[in-house]
């Protein structure tokens, strides 16, 4: 019997050649460490750069240390360069592109959410209900708890998006707030 493992290389390879169809604007530069990243928040079930660092291996971070490692990740996190809506944005309109549907009516569930810590950060979320999962479509995130997040405009552009999205199926999209 033959048993298939895939290591973080071949995960990261694979992730690296869907990016750069799916995500055209990426730079190299970004494109070479991101797949490291997404394995190693996988792996630590965490965002934050110290715990993914314990998870990073492959070629280019063999030879490094462990602080190198967060420094890296941390540069990736605040570069200006790279605009996280337009990565997502392009990721999820080649999901919706290639998605189809296996029940047979034409509803489509959509959630809009909030969600927030604390008083660190809040998030305004547009999802995609498939079973109990949800995808999502749509976001913008804010430091603290802001009354940004709650405006009407921000809502009806995050619809006006899903909408969008799923303009060229014949799909009935069901909102739930």
């Amino acid at each position: 019997m033959y048993k298939l493992y895939n290591t973080q290389e071949d995960f990261a390879s694979n992730l690296n050649e869907f990016l750069k169809n799916s995500v055209h604007f990426i730079r190299k530069t970004q494109l070479n460490i991101l797949p490291f990243i997404i394995w190693g928040m996988i792996l630590s079930e965490s965002s934050v750069a110290s715990d993914i660092a314990k998870h990073i291996k492959g070629p280019d971070f063999d030879n490094i240390g462990y602080d190198s490692k967060v420094k890296r990740i941390r540069r990736f996190y605040n570069n200006d360069l790279f605009d996280s809506y337009s990565f997502y944005d392009s990721i999820i309109r080649f999901v919706i592109a290639n998605y189809k549907k296996k029940h047979k009516d034409n509803r489509v569930h959509i959630i809009v959410d909030h969600m927030f810590s604390h008083n660190n950060y809040t998030v305004l979320m547009i999802s995609m209900r498939i079973g109990q999962q949800g995808i999502p479509l749509w976001f913008r995130c804010f430091k603290g708890k802001p009354d940004d997040a709650y405006q009407e405009s921000l809502i009806l552009e995050g619809i006006n998006y899903v909408i969008n999205l799923f303009k060229d199926k014949s799909y009935n999209l069901i909102f739930t707030f």
